[in-house]
């Protein structure tokens, strides 16, 4: 269904993990600095005349995040509403499609004729009744044009975290988290490899650096799920953006998210036991 008619290549940005933010880049399945995106409450991530979506993130009594997108027909009338916790969609022409996982949300709306974008929600818990929502926007370079929000204009909430290039303090390569976050890398390498999908250099530079920063700051080892995740929806979209097999594959990618997060949580806990740490 995605893109199947469209001559224009999508471009994508991405939210995840506790708010690490790669915008949209100049081209399709370009590259792009990494920022950290630290403020409380809502955040816009995309505004225009079809989808509004934000994230809301509280820290008091402890760290909650919550998403909203509105979708709009033409006219401005609100057609779809999905959250965190429920979906309203009163479109009687079908141009949004829903798909709904276990662990997924995938959206899809045909706004024009020729002319769609996808939106794709992965959900993990991280306990406490605690869930991490990363998100995965794509739209066509004529839309983000006409769009506002950090994934096309970052604000001052947001700070440069891994430059274009992907590079990173090499003080944080020795540390446990480091080493716990290499094991999630090689996990989603092993994953990439098996599936014949591309991977990022760049990306995965960007993953590992949010990945040591998430476990530093929580000291909890389920936020390194993100770095997989990451890895994967992006070689995905990589390998099929414009045509019609993104769908037909997003099954086997979420498979491969669990299988491998499975396989590097059981390498981790046994370096966690082994080490002296606060990593949970």
């Amino acid at each position: 269904m995605y893109l199947g008619n469209s001559v224009q290549l999508p471009h994508v940005c991405y939210m995840f993990g506790d708010r690490h933010l790669i915008p949209f880049a100049e081209r399709a399945a370009g590259n792009h600095g990494q920022y950290y995106c630290q403020q409380e409450g809502e955040q816009i991530l995309i505004s225009n005349k079809y989808v509004h979506g934000k994230i809301s993130v509280s820290k008091i009594p402890s760290w909650n995040e919550h998403f909203r997108f509105d979708f709009y027909a033409g006219n401005g009338k609100i057609i779809c509403s999905v959250t965190s916790q429920n979906r309203h969609c009163g479109d009687l022409t079908k141009r949004i499609r829903i798909i709904r996982a276990l662990t997924s949300i995938d959206i899809y709306y045909r706004y024009l004729p020729t002319r769609d974008l996808r939106i794709a929600i992965t959900i993990y818990n991280i306990g406490e009744n605690k869930t991490v929502h990363d998100i995965q926007i794509m739209q066509h370079r004529s839309l983000i044009r006409r769009s506002s929000g950090l994934c096309v204009t970052f604000n001052q909430t947001c700070h440069l975290e891994s430059n274009i290039h992907g590079s990173r303090s090499r003080a944080s390569t020795a540390t446990v988290a480091a080493n716990v976050c290499s094991m999630f890398l090689k996990e989603a390498y092993n994953k990439i490899k098996e599936l014949a999908i591309p991977l990022s250099q760049n990306y995965a530079s960007h993953a590992k650096t949010a990945c040591i920063k998430d476990l530093n700051v929580h000291h909890n080892k389920k936020f390194a799920k993100s770095l997989i995740i990451l890895l994967l929806r992006d070689g995905l979209y990589r390998k099929t953006m414009n045509n019609k097999l993104y769908g037909a594959q997003i099954l086997q990618i979420l498979q491969a998210i669990e299988q491998a997060n499975v396989l590097a949580n059981q390498q981790a806990m046994t370096l966690i036991t082994n080490t002296t740490t606060h990593l949970g």
